[in-house]
């Protein structure tokens, strides 16, 4: 438990430290590394790295002036080198920022960061949407089949339009984080918002259903707010589910990615209900394999493969793309790290963030995307195995 008049904040006001200058500068490449601006491209990406490299320093800097056991400094440096290891051999540095935060999150308060991305996340999703209006950002249109109609579906400035979608579920799990045990009718209306908008706009299934599942885990704890025996049995379903959870997610990805039959009509129908995923997680799985440290592969996204006539060969499973993309060894060190997570944040009696871990997973067998702190700062937590009393957040966030 910590002292709550040190490091709480009002409502409305919220520190800003060197950490949260890291977490500007990583939130920010990430938005504008996953939107469509119409500029020139090499100088643009050249303001992105520099936001990166701005966050790198400043980071490695705060990470290095607090002292840290022999112990601790020799765990984190052999993830870290087996990080920038798996990063070179596959082109991808999406867990090297998330690395860099968790272990610079020393002193953190994360009730208040929570606040704090749910504010810069908002009004940078807002302003991409309103670029994409006067086009400064290029709105991406992709029509999916239903039956005799197709859905348009807009990206509204965003690279992808379940990229958009995803950032409305990051900003309906602020929320619902930040609001535990105090939601209002307005919170639900809000989060119901949200959830029209991505069904009306979007239609990122597995970000709809999980924001289904958030809408009626606000709407119980609202409805039962006075009735404590409820909301106790709720959490306590919650919390003895949580682990469960977890393992069917994994278990059921690489289990349908390995049997996948692609002359079984049922098979087909269960793919058919994941959009493809399977499908996807077994070619990729076949054509590739999953090796150590990773490897360097060319993913041909659903909207190059629609403009380029090719076919598709990405992978929508998280677990499974961490495994191909990135190797085994990182594949069991982040599932460690997840089911460290849970643990963390169960011990610490924290409903809210385990709930969220427990959307998260699930949309893990849909989206690959969740892997970044940047899309997932539930990650962060980890800061608090690391850091334990130097790491700030509500043993139960009512309290």
């Amino acid at each position: 438990m910590y002292n709550r008049n040190r490091f709480s904040s009002s409502h409305n006001t919220i520190k800003i430290d060197s950490y949260s200058i890291v977490y500007i500068c990583f939130l920010s490449a990430f938005l504008l590394n996953v939107s469509n601006f119409v500029v020139d491209y090499t100088r643009f990406r050249y303001f992105i790295y520099g936001l990166q490299l701005i966050g790198y320093i400043i980071g490695c800097v705060k990470f290095l002036l607090h002292s840290v056991s022999i112990k601790k400094l020799f765990f984190v440096n052999m993830i870290g080198i087996l990080i920038i290891i798996t990063s070179i051999q596959s082109g991808e540095t999406i867990l090297l920022s998330t690395f860099l935060l968790i272990i610079a999150s020393r002193g953190v308060n994360f009730d208040n960061l929570v606040k704090f991305d749910l504010r810069f996340r908002s009004i940078g999703t807002i302003l991409i949407i309103i670029f994409s209006k006067i086009g400064i950002v290029s709105n991406r249109i992709i029509f999916r089949e239903n039956g005799a109609i197709d859905m348009m579906r807009e990206s509204l400035g965003f690279s992808h339009p379940n990229r958009l979608a995803l950032e409305i579920l990051i900003i309906s799990l602020d929320i619902m984080y930040i609001k535990y045990k105090k939601y209002s009718f307005k919170d639900i209306v809000v989060i119901s918002f949200l959830l029209i908008f991505n069904v009306m706009v979007t239609d990122g299934r597995s970000s709809i259903y999980c924001q289904v599942i958030l809408l009626i885990f606000i709407v119980f704890n609202f409805i039962f707010a006075k009735k404590v025996k409820i909301i106790n049995s709720i959490e306590m379903i919650i919390t003895k589910n949580a682990y469960t959870i977890f393992a069917i997610c994994i278990g059921f990805s690489f289990y349908t990615a390995i049997s996948y039959d692609y002359f079984s009509d049922k098979w087909a129908k269960l793919n058919t209900i994941f959009n493809a995923r399977i499908g996807l997680a077994q070619n990729a799985i076949v054509s590739w394999g999953i090796h150590l440290l990773g490897q360097n592969i060319s993913y041909i996204t659903t909207v190059e493969a629609q403009i380029n006539n090719v076919t598709n060969n990405g992978i929508d499973n998280m677990y499974v793309y961490l495994g191909v993309t990135f190797g085994g060894i990182i594949l069991v060190i982040f599932l460690l790290f997840l089911l460290f997570d849970f643990r963390f944040v169960i011990k610490k009696g924290n409903i809210a963030a385990t709930f969220a871990l427990i959307i998260i997973v699930i949309c893990g067998i849909m989206e690959n995307q969740m892997l970044s702190a940047e899309s997932n700062i539930f990650l962060i937590c980890l800061g608090g195995i690391l850091y334990k009393n130097n790491f700030y957040i509500n043993d139960n966030i009512d309290d």
